[in-house]
């Protein structure tokens, strides 16, 4: 069974304004700078920069780290939830998010030693529906015939006259 685990995505104002993505790992969140923020569209790729595990007491903060300490600036919660793995390996992990901003399935794909690329991935239910449903259209399509010269005899409904018999 798939365990879901918490996830929190905060908004930074330190030295350069990005995203803090932290997953629920070993006691940890294991955590990356998303200077670009998350993709919000399948196939869009964003840097993640790997950076030093946070405490879970950072889930849900929100406030201002003094000058001079590591991640000195202002932290909002910009969406906080559950995920669940699909995959987790040395230089890709897979996971879905269960959140209010961020939902879908994601990838978070090693490319050098502490950097990586966030990708949202398209959900495999969606493809399948999106090409059941064109599918479906060309079957419709290929149907369809030009509306007939002759006029509409009586109690035939419009249906009849544009379907050819399969």
């Amino acid at each position: 069974m798939k365990e879901n685990r918490k996830f929190a995505v905060h908004s930074r104002e330190a030295k350069r304004p990005h995203y803090d993505l932290g997953l629920e790992r070993g006691g940890v969140f294991k955590s990356w700078a998303v200077p670009r923020g998350m993709p919000e569209n399948p196939g869009v790729k964003r840097l993640a920069v790997e950076v030093e595990d946070h405490p879970l007491d950072y889930f849900g903060f929100e406030g201002t780290i003094p000058e001079g300490r590591y991640g000195a600036g202002k932290a909002e919660v910009w969406d906080l939830g559950t995920y669940v793995v699909e995959a987790w390996e040395k230089d890709r992990i897979t996971v879905e998010f269960i959140g209010k901003k961020l939902s879908g399935r994601y990838a978070l794909v090693r490319f050098m030693e502490k950097n990586w690329l966030v990708i949202k991935v398209q959900a495999a239910e969606k493809v399948h529906l999106h090409r059941r449903l064109r599918r479906w259209t060309l079957r419709r399509t290929r149907k369809v015939r030009l509306i007939p010269s002759s006029p509409i005899p009586t109690g035939a409904s419009h249906l009849e006259l544009f379907e050819q018999p399969e």
